[in-house]
């Protein structure tokens, strides 16, 4: 980042800038720490004598030693593994392309939908960009809802002010409002997988999608359903019901489903007694957000139910969960992961400014979405994130947890 770019963002922390409803942020003027490797040879080292030095594992010395004239893909490729595994984030000067580039990029959000995902993902998208070197320009759009007009007139003024890309953090309300405004400029939209807003055909090409596969969740959790029947607990949110729809889909045989709203949770310690029959050697799915999970599962265990497994996607990958339940309310919990493992140099950088991207899946993929446009721009700088774009929808791989007292652990 420019000393200009750097300068006009910690003003604008400091002074509340508008554009950035501010929140109070004070960035340290300290870099976090890194190791460099520094050659202190002087003889030159050609493609043979690293090659040399890699298979006698003298990792600094094949990373000290590696200058512009080595054009060997593999060899670039394993210089790039190496600096990762060794957490060497800095890349020898001669390395680095130097560029007058500059990431534009602008983040569009409806603030009366979103509402505190407004503020984390302008953490979460800063955080990425002040852990880089390349200058950038950032600034906040607020459509205020996601109707097509009010979209529309956002785009506009992303594209009259010159930006380059563009985040959308919407609802799957506006990315299909947004799919049908087919913008001009490429455009990431964090929170909605593809299939929740295109049924068939292809996508527009400059619409870019990092939601998370429900439906593939459910597919990866169901050989761990071992009831006799399965019992939904839904969230009455779109992504509630939308889980509970996957899982009848997948050919589950359901003897039991509920709508959680707020007032049956609220009164849920009288009603589940007349659900126990159902619940009992059933395979339970809970498609509800973490607060109502924990309520369900310690009303299961107050009651004495147990059932033959509870599953849970994405909804419930949260550390909150281990500390709103007890280690005997999640026996034999399953829960299905996608955020994968980040650079160690990102989440520290994330974690400064209170964004999580170890639990919190939207801003994940918001900070993955701005690397690949950073990227784009800035086509040298070493990646934080393995995950990859295939057409138009970031490809996550899934995990299975289950859960010891304080941790999440992963399945082999």
């Amino acid at each position: 980042m420019k000393p200009s770019s750097s300068l006009s963002l910690l003003l604008a922390l400091a002074l509340g800038s508008p554009s950035l409803w501010a929140k109070a942020h004070l960035l340290s003027p300290l870099p976090i720490p890194h190791q460099e490797a520094i050659n202190i040879e002087t003889e030159p080292c050609d493609e043979a004598c690293l090659y040399r030095l890699d298979k006698e594992e003298k990792v600094f010395s094949f990373i000290a030693r590696f200058h512009p004239g080595i054009t060997s893909e593999a060899l670039r490729a394993r210089l790039a593994i190496l600096m990762e595994e060794n957490d060497i984030h800095a890349a020898p000067f001669y390395m680095v392309k130097k560029s007058r580039s500059k990431l534009e990029i602008a983040l569009l959000v409806p603030k009366k939908s979103i509402g505190r995902y407004s503020v984390t993902t302008i953490d979460t998208i800063l955080a990425y960009l002040v852990s880089k070197e390349g200058a950038f320009s950032f600034e906040v759009f607020d459509s205020q809802d996601e109707s097509a007009t009010s979209l529309a007139k956002a785009i506009q003024k992303v594209e009259s002010k010159g930006f380059d890309y563009a985040i959308a953090l919407v609802t799957h309300q506006g990315a299909s409002e947004l799919v049908k405004l087919s913008p001009k400029i490429p455009l990431y939209i964090p929170s909605v997988h593809q299939k929740q807003v295109l049924q068939a055909g292809t996508p527009p090409k400059n619409i870019f999608f990092g939601g998370i596969d429900y439906e593939a969740q459910i597919r990866a959790l169901l050989p761990y359903a071992k009831g006799s029947t399965v019992s939904l607990y839904n969230d009455d949110s779109y992504i509630g019901q939308k889980i509970g729809e996957y899982v009848k889909l997948a050919g589950a045989q359901v003897g039991f489903e509920e709508s959680f709203s707020n007032t049956k949770a609220a009164e849920f310690n009288k009603g589940v007694k007349s659900q126990g029959r159902f619940i009992q050697g059933s395979s339970v799915f809970l498609n509800t957000p973490i607060v109502k999970s924990s309520l369900i599962l310690s009303q299961f265990t107050y009651n004495g139910y147990k059932p033959s497994d509870i599953l849970s996607t994405q909804i419930n990958y949260n550390h909150s969960l281990l500390s709103l339940t007890q280690p005997k309310d999640r026996e034999n919990l399953y829960i299905a992961n996608s955020i994968g493992e980040a650079s160690r140099e990102i989440i520290e950088y994330s974690a400064i400014l209170k964004s999580d991207l170890q639990y919190d899946w939207i801003n994940y993929s918001t900070s993955l979405g701005v690397e690949y446009f950073y990227r784009t721009v800035f086509p040298e700088a070493i990646p934080y994130f393995n995950e990859k774009l295939e057409g138009n929808q970031v490809n996550y791989p899934i995990r299975l947890y289950q859960t010891k007292p304080d941790r999440f652990i992963p399945i082999n």
